[in-house]
């Protein structure tokens, strides 16, 4: 994972070298790390959502079959 403040002093730093190809090529790369990660985070929000109505739903059963 990156930090965004690393990111956005990097691009700084290429538009001031007046490198517009540069600074277009680094935020492209950004927009796909950025990319990466939102989908990472959001398979990992996913699978904790269904490991606990797995265990919800697997608490109740066994109250049901204790009652």
């Amino acid at each position: 994972m990156y930090q965004k403040y690393n990111v956005h002093t990097r691009i700084l730093f290429v538009e001031e070298q007046n490198s517009p190809i540069l600074s277009a090529m680094l935020t492209i790369i950004i927009l796909v790390i950025d990319c990466r990660y939102q989908q990472e985070r959001s398979q990992a929000m996913d699978k904790s959502r269904r490991e606990r109505k797995e265990g919800i739903s697997k608490t109740l059963l066994d109250y049901d079959k204790q009652h």
